[in-house]
């Protein structure tokens, strides 16, 4: 992991309950995004979604993918 998405990462850890991560992406999920764009996501992305999905924060969403049933 790189400095920046350490930082990144420390961020929001101290949003505490102010961040919410809504819906991880499981791999399956990337594969099919990627397939539908017919393009590969930088890791950086794959990333967020893997571990987000979509983040909200106070003022701010953002949007990534995240499970349709909810």
């Amino acid at each position: 992991m790189s400095e920046t998405q350490d930082r990144i990462d420390a961020l929001i850890r101290d949003l505490g309950p102010d961040a919410k991560a809504v819906g991880q992406v499981d791999e399956a999920t990337i594969s099919r995004i990627e397939a539908g764009l017919n393009l590969v996501l930088p890791h950086s992305y794959q990333r967020f979604l893997r571990q987000f999905g979509t983040l909200m924060l106070p003022h701010y969403i953002i949007y990534g993918a995240g499970n349709s049933d909810e």
